[in-house]
């Protein structure tokens, strides 16, 4: 894997796509157990593709379109359980919405992969 500068080169050159940078994202993420509480691999495949569309067409929604990017546990991903790392939150109930920053970046084209594990309530 590169920075993001780089696969945002790779991507305007077509040397590579985000679904390519994608899934060895989530191959990496899946041989590194602990270090995500969970992986939101249907939604970041959904991103990744509606991003190589956009790569192919010459319309990137941003120099970082497709870029993958995990979250520390402590931002909502609509669909999926913000625990902060708390045992006590594992039941909670699904994000209904994405918190602003998510947002924010995802509607610049990168890529949700997961949520990251963290000290309780960090």
């Amino acid at each position: 894997m590169s920075d993001a500068t780089s696969m945002a080169e790779d991507f305007a050159s077509g040397r590579s796509d985000p679904v390519q940078v994608l899934e060895q994202a989530l191959a990496h993420a899946s041989m590194a157990p602990g270090v995500f509480i969970s992986l939101t691999a249907e939604r970041a495949r959904r991103e990744a593709e509606a991003s190589a569309a956009r790569w192919r067409a010459g319309q990137p929604l941003s120099v970082f379109d497709g870029v993958p990017l995990a979250w520390k546990d402590l931002f909502d991903v609509a669909g999926s359980i913000t625990t902060a790392g708390a045992a006590y939150r594992r039941n909670a109930p699904a994000a209904l919405l994405d918190a602003p920053s998510v947002g924010l970046l995802c509607r610049a084209g990168m890529v949700s992969v997961g949520k990251t594990n963290l000290s309780e309530l960090a």
